[in-house]
């Protein structure tokens, strides 16, 4: 599903790649610390739907028409069991980020 998103709109409860604009991965600490911005055809919240957990960070539109193609987690199971390709790509972007933490947000300072 896609869907578009005003700047600031907080991004939850999905997987998404992101088709136009830029996102910025945040993590409220005694203020709010920008981690990673990531742009067209980035994925990300891949984490949290393969562990079913909650996200640690917040994806926040960082400009207005930001477009995204959403997945629940049904979707997203769907997705992987049906398409080799999407799976090849969740798991490529699961190793990067296992690479540079900092790429995916996940990362502590």
């Amino acid at each position: 599903m896609r869907r578009s998103f005003k700047k600031a709109a907080g991004v939850t409860k999905c997987t998404s790649f992101i088709r136009a604009k830029y996102l910025s991965i945040k993590q409220a600490q005694a203020r709010e610390v920008t981690l990673v911005v990531l742009g067209p055809g980035d994925l990300f919240g891949e984490t949290a739907l393969v562990e079913n957990t909650k996200r640690s960070v917040t994806a926040v539109a960082a400009e207005d028409n930001t477009q995204l193609v959403v997945l629940d987690r049904a979707n997203f199971l769907f997705m992987v069991q049906q398409r080799p390709q999407f799976a090849l790509s969740v798991i490529r972007t699961l190793c990067q980020n296992l690479r540079d933490p900092s790429r995916s947000g996940n990362c502590r300072k």
